[in-house]
């Protein structure tokens, strides 16, 4: 219960502190800088957007395929919820299925931007 509470707590704090980093960093650029609450807009404005539709399952895929890797990656790094007794290469060969993921999402996309 505790742990819902703080990352319900950490996370709009977050945002807050991403708001205050981006004013500083206009004032070190002599700009005026977005508003403090922009991170929030940004997030909502993610969250409306309306999702696109493509036909290839390979394009469909992919993002669950890295964010299962991601998944893998939190539970069997050292210190983490599962203990690990294997060999480091395991956390690079995830790393790299990761990308490979996405650079097969990329070709999917049979966009040029993507190749």
């Amino acid at each position: 219960m505790i742990k819902i509470l703080l990352a319900a707590l950490l996370i709009p704090l977050a945002l807050a502190f991403e708001g205050v980093r981006r004013k500083v960093v206009a004032y070190m650029h002599n700009r005026r800088g977005p508003p403090l609450v922009q991170p929030f807009y940004d997030i909502f404005k993610l969250l409306t957007k309306e999702g696109l539709i493509y036909n290839n399952m390979v394009f469909s895929l992919v993002p669950y395929l890295a964010f299962i890797c991601s998944v893998v990656l939190i539970l069997i790094v050292p210190f983490s919820i599962i203990g690990f007794d294997f060999d480091f290469l395991v956390i690079g060969y995830l790393f790299i299925l990761q990308d490979t993921f996405y650079i097969f999402g990329a070709v999917a996309s049979r966009s040029p931007f993507g190749m």
